[in-house]
């Protein structure tokens, strides 16, 4: 029988413990754990599902795992499912979307039994809230170095030079680009037809050849230009015609010390005024800022990653 309650002390002792093979010691111990059975994990990317861990060490095997996946037209609402077809050794098998706050992030877990037994939906379900955690937590955190989504530098990259042109005494430019109304469209159209949009998004804005780009965040990508100022006012401004006013700029002359990335919030929210003044009239920038912040973090802290996977 598993026990959901011993399984979570030791998931989280190893991710905090573990480095770069997490993934794969996390399959390891959930197979030490669970008799008879075999774990997978797979994430979805551009060209198909990539397994990044699992228990099956046959590699045709595997290779049959990532075919099954490849075959969804979409992951199901549903909190587990069966592919149409299975492995030859396996009784029985389940599915899981993992997802934080009930929001798939393009990773599945794969639970196959080759025992009688039925495998106990109830205990995998909670089990793979704290899963879906570790992945998003993780993901944040590769995020700020490198975004693996469009392969452009991140966060901390991007202050980092900033901070050492500024040092420098160079007149830069930022220009700020953002998905208008991302988080409301998330729940129209799906994160993954919104991480589309911000691809795309990116190819435009490398096209208009500013600078050096970043992302900075899951729909806002910054570049630190040393373009003459009306020409980066003339480049930025046929991006935003192109894409039907769908898309936010800015350009900021940053100052040494400064909060960049408050400075970016408080100039977005001013270009969206027009369009959102029923929902903002009344606020400062700064009130603004920080309701924006409180929309897009992703990252959860440890209180919080403990009392969501003990929700039932």
């Amino acid at each position: 029988m598993i026990s959901a309650d011993k399984i979570y002390a030791e998931l989280l002792e190893l991710y905090h413990n573990s480095g770069r093979e997490f993934y794969a010691e996390m399959a390891a111990l959930l197979g030490q754990q669970t008799d008879g059975m075999e774990h997978s994990f797979l994430t979805r990317e551009d060209e198909g599902w990539k397994i990044i861990a699992s228990t099956v060490k046959n590699r045709d095997e595997r290779e049959f795992l990532r075919r099954q996946a490849d075959t969804l037209e979409d992951v199901t609402s549903r909190d587990f499912f069966s592919f149409p077809q299975q492995r030859a050794a396996v009784r029985t098998h389940l599915v899981i979307p993992l997802r934080v706050r009930k929001r798939f992030i393009r990773t599945i877990w794969i639970v196959e039994s080759r025992i009688r037994e039925r495998i106990p939906e109830r205990e995998i379900i909670r089990i793979a809230r704290l899963i879906a955690l570790f992945f998003q937590l993780s993901k944040t955190e590769r995020n700020w170095y490198m975004d693996p989504g469009t392969g452009l530098p991140g966060r901390t990259y991007f202050t980092q030079i900033l901070a050492k042109l500024l040092d420098g005494g160079h007149k830069i430019s930022v220009c700020v680009f953002r998905i208008d109304r991302y988080r409301e469209r998330v729940q129209e159209n799906g994160s993954l037809e919104m991480e589309r949009e911000y691809r795309k998004m990116i190819e435009q804005i490398k096209q208009l050849q500013l600078g050096n780009l970043y992302a900075v965040a899951n729909d806002t990508a910054a570049v630190i230009s040393l373009i003459e100022e009306k020409e980066a006012y003339a480049r930025t401004e046929s991006i935003l015609d192109r894409s039907d006013r769908r898309i936010l700029a800015a350009i900021i002359h940053p100052m040494k010390d400064e909060d960049i990335f408050a400075v970016m919030e408080n100039r977005l929210s001013v270009c969206n005024t027009t369009e959102t003044r029923g929902n903002s009239e009344g606020k400062t920038d700064e009130e603004n800022s920080g309701t924006r912040e409180e929309e897009t973090l992703d990252a959860f802290s440890l209180e919080e990653l403990l009392s969501v996977v003990q929700e039932e």
